[in-house]
C-alpha cells in the first residue's frame, strides 16, 4: 500500500500529465480482474475530468457528484465489457454523458437552471460574475454544450464524440455547426456588451471548426 504523501504526489502528476491510452488499458484491464487498487489509479486519472465536464452541462452539484460516481461504479463493474475499439477516454467519456441523460431523465431536471439571454449592448449582465462566454454557454442546450465541450475542450474527433453521444458522426458535424453558431451569436453579443463597460471577453475566434474530422 502506498503511503499517503505518495498518493497525493501519484494524484497531482496524473493532473498535470495525462496517462497514456496504453497505461489506460493495462489499468483497465487489471480492474476487470478486481485490482482495487488499479481502480484508485483509474478514478485519480479521471475524476477531475469527469467532473468537469459534467460540470460544464450541468449547474446541479448533486448531479456532478452522483453522475461521476455512477460512472466509476459502472466502470467497476463492466471493464471486461471495454473491447478495445476506441479510446479508453472515449469509452469513459461515453459512459458519464449516457450517465448524466440517465439521472437527468429519470429525477426531470433540466440541464442547469435558465438563465437571460445575452443582454443587448448597455444593458445589464446576464448573471453577476458571469463572462461573455459562461453567458453564451449558458444559453445552449445540454447536447449543444457537450458538443462543444468533447470538440473544443476535449479534442474529441466527431467520430469520437459519434461514440461518446451515440449519435452518427454526419449528425455530430450537423449539431455541432449549430452550436458553433449560437455560442458565436451569444459571445458577439456578449462582447458588445462588454465593450461598453471596458472589459475584455473571449473572441468569438474560439469556436472557428476545430474538431478533427469536422
Amino acid at each position: 500500500m502506498h503511503s499517503a504523501p505518495r498518493r497525493m504526489r501519484d494524484i497531482e502528476a496524473s493532473m498535470v500529465e495525462p496517462a497514456t491510452d496504453g497505461h489506460e488499458r493495462d489499468l483497465l484491464s487489471r480492474v476487470a480482474a478486481r485490482d482495487r487498487e488499479a481502480m484508485r489509479d483509474f478514478y485519480f486519472i479521471y475524476h477531475r475530468r469527469l467532473a468537469r465536464f459534467i460540470a460544464r452541462i450541468t449547474a446541479r452539484h448533486e448531479l456532478v457528484d452522483d453522475t461521476v460516481n455512477e460512472a466509476f461504479g459502472t466502470v467497476w463493474q463492466r471493464a471486461a465489457e471495454f473491447r478495445g475499439d476506441s479510446r479508453v477516454s472515449t469509452w469513459v467519456m461515453g459512459i458519464a454523458w449516457q450517465g448524466l441523460t440517465t439521472i437527468r431523465r429519470e429525477r426531470r431536471f433540466g440541464a442547469r437552471p435558465r438563465l437571460p439571454k445575452i443582454p443587448p449592448p448597455g444593458g445589464a449582465k446576464c448573471h453577476e460574475g458571469w463572462n461573455a462566454w459562461e453567458c453564451a454557454m449558458s444559453t445552449l442546450s445540454a447536447e449543444h454544450r457537450a458538443l462543444i465541450e468533447l470538440a473544443y475542450f476535449g479534442a474529441y474527433s466527431c467520430e469520437e464524440i459519434g461514440a461518446i453521444m451515440k449519435y452518427p458522426a454526419q449528425a455530430v458535424r450537423t449539431r455541432l455547426l449549430e452550436a458553433r453558431c449560437k455560442l458565436r451569436a451569444g459571445l458577439e453579443a456578449g462582447a458588445l456588451t462588454d465593450a461598453t463597460a471596458g472589459r475584455a471577453t473571449p473572441s468569438a475566434d474560439l469556436v472557428r471548426p476545430s474538431a478533427r474530422g469536422a
